[in-house]
């Protein structure tokens, strides 16, 4: 991260709070708000295979864990409005510090990803943003604006059964592979035409390299859903871009970053879900990654009458970039228990294996893990 912090600007809080103001004071018999909150902790044990600890020792292996509590306020104030906060404290980090490869054991925000959030000096606060549906005419269509602190996730690259750390598969490969900036400022669109949608999202956030310049990012998705007989399925095309604000891989001077991709997920019947992702960006900029290939299946509990139970199966291949990996695999295995309608417990296993560019046998991990999450 950058060694300077930089205040929120007072126009962008003051921009925020106007919006809210407006739709706090909008007219309307609709009142409805909700806080709710999520408690979620795991434990990880890394067995790092021919990985050498600080003092050149091979590392026998590593235990690593981490809990926190998210808050959320949601609200509508107005039928066609929406108010959205969401903060979160959580103590320690698991393995994503310990394992020095690129793709984290547990693709969540953890510790150091909620303290000085974008080098901003903002603590904890993760979103705070406001929304306008539009009706567009018959047939239920609609266009729906959102600005404020926002994740561009939440409009690019999502999947049904590959997309929730929490829930589905833990290992960073399987939840998003597009870049995309969180937590910070920006707006975003959602044409919504029935089975057909557009979504578009702008932010401005840091590049998090050497150069530590805010950049642009504009990224849009097109998804289509279908609904054959033997079950439903989404189809997602993506790409994105940025200003030129980046490092380039093995220069001082600056580029942009691009990327597209697709996702995919597709039900076969009640119990069965597959999902398809695939992606690719340029290397003009330091990337850990020039492409990214997932797959996986989703089982529903419904299997061995558990309706409340999960199980997942996802592969991934992962062609390196210009840094010194040249190229992952990964394999994780899932099974979730709804112990109760509030809480959820997970027993993980993954596998990761890294080629380096450099001479050597790379480097290896298995890591078996137990998640728990209980939301009210």
């Amino acid at each position: 991260s950058a060694p300077m912090k930089q205040p929120v600007q007072p126009i962008q809080v003051a921009g925020v709070l106007a919006i809210t103001f407006c739709l706090l004071a909008t007219p309307s018999h609709a009142q409805d708000w909700n806080l709710g909150a999520t408690f979620f902790s795991a434990v990880q044990w890394g067995d790092f295979r021919h990985h050498l600890d600080d003092a050149g020792k091979p590392d026998d292996g590593e235990t690593g864990s981490a809990g926190g509590l998210d808050l959320e306020l949601s609200g509508n104030p107005g039928e066609s409005n929406h108010i959205y906060l969401r903060a979160r404290y959580v103590k320690g980090n698991g393995l994503n510090d310990a394992w020095p490869g690129a793709l984290a054991p547990w693709a969540n925000d953890l510790h150091d990803d909620h303290i000085d959030i974008n080098d901003s000096g903002r603590n904890h606060l993760l979103e705070a943003w406001a929304g306008h549906r539009w009706g567009l005419g018959q047939g239920g269509a609609s266009l729906q604006a959102t600005a404020g602190i926002i994740d561009a996730s939440a409009w690019l690259d999502d999947n049904a059964y590959a997309d929730d750390e929490m829930s589905h598969f833990m290992n960073n490969a399987f939840i998003t592979r597009a870049y995309m900036p969180a937590y910070d400022w920006g707006a975003a669109l959602e044409l919504n035409l029935g089975r057909l949608g557009i979504n578009g999202v702008y932010m401005n956030s840091r590049t998090g390299d050497a150069a530590d310049h805010r950049f642009h990012y504009l990224g849009a998705q097109m998804h289509y859903h279908a609904a054959p007989a033997f079950g439903a399925g989404t189809y997602r095309l993506w790409l994105y871009a940025t200003s030129p604000d980046f490092l380039r891989s093995r220069t001082p001077r600056l580029t942009s970053r691009t990327g597209l991709g697709i996702s995919i997920d597709q039900s076969l019947g009640d119990d069965v879900g597959l999902f398809l992702r695939a992606a690719w960006q340029s290397q003009r900029a330091s990337v850990d990654y020039r492409a990214a290939y997932t797959i996986g299946l989703q089982l529903r509990g419904t299997l061995w009458h558990r309706a409340q139970d999960e199980a997942g199966l996802a592969l991934g291949h992962l062609p390196g970039g210009n840094g010194e990996i040249a190229r992952t695999r990964v394999a994780e295995l899932y099974l979730r228990l709804g112990l109760h309608r509030h809480l959820d417990l997970t027993f993980d296993l993954q596998y990761i294996e890294d080629s380096l560019h450099t001479a050597g046998p790379g480097r290896s991990a298995l890591i078996p893990g137990v998640r728990m999450v209980a939301a009210f």
